[in-house]
């Protein structure tokens, strides 16, 4: 089932009631005919980043009578099932009406191979066959894109976006007109298709358009890149915290180095080296000097201070009792 994305899901520059054209610099107004918050557009490749859509979207994906520019004879083009342009269109055999291809199966999956009948004239068929001056017509029927175009919530159908609603957002819906055979090619490279962030695995929810996306990338907080040393991939923001305290092949020294230990190498050695290192065996004994060196070289300062200040009292030849 299509996936929609509301206008304010759409990283723009858009704070709904002003917004600041970052590109020309100058403050534009949205027109007042315009509510944001009732438009809705294809997500696309973007499908699994859209965390915020309607639960049950009172419409579904545009159809091609939606997206078709001029339709010259439409009753001779429309189903007679769905009421829409004919897909893989078919002809029955014997009245010779034209239906969608979906449609005639699933007349067919309801019915009898012995009680078939046209949905136009009820007349009884046993076969369907592909109409190929049907579907060689509506090929080349102009449309436009799936992504040059929004549904309105208040209007109920799907529209294009106005170019003055285009040049505020900041960004603009794909404006390629092309026909009905070359539909699928256009939308598998389409400039305007709403994709996720490539770094979404990574926990970027982020929704560009294909043709602006590598931008965002280059400058994404959860881009991941491969380390020079490991080769294991890392947010670009930890490489520096990934290097000092988690890269294997970084060069380290033992702990213990202080000690006497003279243990050179890089760091996923310095697990085996520990358990044979003679120093790991009294770390706690090491641990107790420490804190005990500590404990004296504070005395060693507040006797100092003490000695610093009988040597002043002395000066003044002030009597003086020594606690």
């Amino acid at each position: 089932c299509a996936q929609f994305l509301p206008t304010e899901r759409i990283n723009s520059f858009c704070d709904k009631k002003k917004i600041h054209c970052l590109k020309n610099q100058e403050d534009l107004t949205m027109p007042a005919n315009v509510d944001l918050q009732q438009l809705y557009f294809v997500a696309g490749d973007a499908s699994e980043a859209c965390s915020v859509k309607p639960a049950n979207p009172p419409f579904g994906a545009p159809t091609l009578a939606d997206l078709v520019q001029e339709l010259p004879d439409k009753e001779i083009l429309e189903c007679p099932v769905c009421y829409g342009i004919m897909k893989d269109a078919v002809v029955l055999t014997g009245c010779g009406h034209t239906l969608c291809g979906a449609c005639c199966d699933k007349v067919s999956s309801i019915q009898s191979s012995s009680q078939r009948k046209c949905p136009s004239c009820r007349s009884k068929f046993k076969k369907a066959e592909p109409n190929w001056f049907a579907r060689q017509l509506i090929g080349k029927q102009k449309i436009c894109c799936n992504f040059g175009v929004c549904y309105d919530l208040s209007a109920k159908t799907w529209k294009r976006l106005p170019d003055d609603v285009s040049r505020v957002l900041g960004w603009s819906t794909c404006s390629q007109v092309f026909s009905i055979a070359d539909q699928a090619d256009h939308l598998a490279k389409c400039p305007k298709t709403l994709v996720a962030c490539e770094f979404k695995i990574d926990g970027c929810g982020e929704v560009r358009q294909r043709d602006t996306a590598y931008k965002h990338a280059r400058r994404c907080a959860f881009r991941s890149v491969p380390c020079h040393l490991c080769g294991e991939r890392v947010k670009a923001c930890l490489q520096k915290v990934h290097l000092e305290r988690e890269c294997p092949h970084v060069d380290a020294c033992c702990p213990h180095e202080r000690y006497g230990c003279d243990f050179q190498g890089q760091r996923f050695k310095l697990k085996l080296h520990l358990e044979l290192c003679r120093f790991e065996g009294v770390k706690d004994v090491l641990k107790g000097y420490d804190e005990r060196m500590l404990e004296l070289a504070e005395m060693n300062l507040q006797l100092a201070q003490k000695c610093q200040q009988f040597e002043l009292v002395q000066d003044e030849n002030i009597p003086i009792f020594v606690k």
